[in-house]
């Protein structure tokens, strides 16, 4: 039993190196890199991936003005894209 258990453990670890890692674009972007192209996808009405933008840039970069600014943008994208709901629960937890 204990050697069954160990080889679906080997497999189940060996098989975690076989799915692809996702690359991301966006990593090695400035804070105002990734602030202006989070605005420019405000700006052209793209809440889905400004809101996944500004959410990378409080991330990384927590403490400054960016991130407080990019608080209040995520609720205003929210608020565009019609999810009241969350735009208030993120402005309230801010």
């Amino acid at each position: 039993m204990k050697t069954s258990l160990a080889i679906i453990f080997v497999l189940c670890v060996a098989a975690c190196g076989l799915v692809p890692e996702q690359k991301d674009d966006t990593e090695n972007w400035s804070v105002n890199k990734l602030y202006a192209e989070a605005k420019q996808l405000l700006n052209d009405g793209q809440y889905a991936d400004a809101i996944k933008l500004y959410e990378k840039l409080e991330a990384r970069y927590p403490h400054g003005s960016h991130a407080q600014q990019a608080q209040i943008e995520v609720a205003y994208a929210q608020w565009k894209a019609g999810e009241r709901a969350r735009s208030e629960e993120h402005r309230l937890n801010s």
